[in-house]
């Protein structure tokens, strides 16, 4: 049509058809090759030039190029997870690095003295200006499952005697990210299940020796007894079928609540119900064994443990007026 209206005539018309036809033969190839193409892509390190934050790049491959330090840890990601550690290895006088790809972040913290570097961890060359061949540990806490599992890979295969500490999201990632070469894996969801259960026994005053040994023992097993477990179950292996009539469950207040605005004491769960408050969660935070002096607002959480009549009591108390 473009060439019936004049728009497109002699010389350029043939060259469009040359190139549009190019571009469909070469395109099923591109797809396919383009995992490997990306690959070599990261090798060429002025790509960064072209990347936003390449200030930063530069800043960071001149300070990490003079790096002196062997047997340290390497922390890859600076969210809430990694300033922890990462307060814990200053406190104890652990030596360590950091890697993040938050330039204004890697720039503030700098400042202050963090050892913080801009970098991708899944490049074989800033693991390099890392150090990672003379690391004693990587601890990965970053959200990206594709970088986390590349990390892993290429790590290990630049230091096999690193020993490598993955936090995921998802327990299904626990398998192949051990196959890839993590040594410690820590899924969200079951350290999750293990507080729960913690709770529970320190409420029956269980003491923290046999509730540190219980927990070690699932994470040896790779949360395989969790896995396989339903509540009752669970309980059984925990305390030899003591606490098989233990159940935990959550109620949350609505704005028609009765126990909106009265305390956890004025409220009476336990005396009157007989289950217990291990938690209360409030705005995305959780508290455990709560004060009996928390005022309770709607929209609150609140985690109660006892026997299915004793919760279906509770429950009743926390949204029945007339049984408050």
């Amino acid at each position: 049509e473009g060439k019936d209206a004049g728009l497109l005539t002699g010389e350029p018309y043939q060259v469009f058809l040359a190139v549009s036809g190019l571009t469909m033969l070469v395109t099923p190839f591109l797809i396919q090759w383009s995992p490997k193409l990306a690959r070599r892509a990261e090798a060429f390190q002025r790509l960064y030039h072209w990347l936003p934050g390449q200030t930063t790049a530069r800043v960071a491959t001149v300070t990490t190029r003079q790096l002196r330090i062997k047997d340290h840890v390497i922390v890859v990601g600076y969210g809430l997870n990694g300033r922890n550690l990462a307060r814990v290895l200053e406190e104890t006088e652990i030596p360590y690095v950091v890697l993040e790809l938050d330039g204004d972040l890697v720039r503030r913290e700098s400042r202050i003295g963090v050892p913080i570097h801009y970098g991708d961890a899944s490049n074989p060359s800033v693991l390099h200006r890392v150090r990672i061949e003379q690391a004693r540990v990587l601890v990965l806490a970053i959200s990206d499952p594709f970088a986390t599992r590349r990390t892993v890979q290429i790590a290990k295969g630049l230091n096999p005697q690193v020993h490598i500490v993955v936090r995921t999201r998802y327990l299904k990632e626990l398998e192949e990210l051990h196959q890839l070469g993590a040594d410690d894996v820590v899924p969200e969801e079951f350290e999750t299940s293990i507080e729960i259960f913690t709770l529970v026994l320190r409420t029956y005053k269980m003491p923290p020796e046999v509730i540190m040994q219980k927990a070690e023992q699932i994470r040896r097993e790779g949360y395989a007894v969790l896995r396989r477990s339903e509540l009752p179950e669970l309980a059984h292996h925990l305390r030899g079928g003591i606490l098989t009539d233990v159940e935990v469950e959550t109620c949350r207040i609505e704005p028609d609540s009765p126990a909106v605005g009265k305390t956890l004491a004025q409220v009476s769960i336990r005396p009157r119900t007989g289950a217990s408050v291990i938690a209360l969660t409030r705005n995305g935070m959780t508290e455990s064994n709560p004060s009996e002096k928390v005022h309770l607002e709607s929209g609150d959480v609140v985690v109660l443990m006892g026997t299915r009549d004793q919760i279906r009591r509770a429950v009743g108390l926390l949204t029945d007026s007339k049984m408050a």
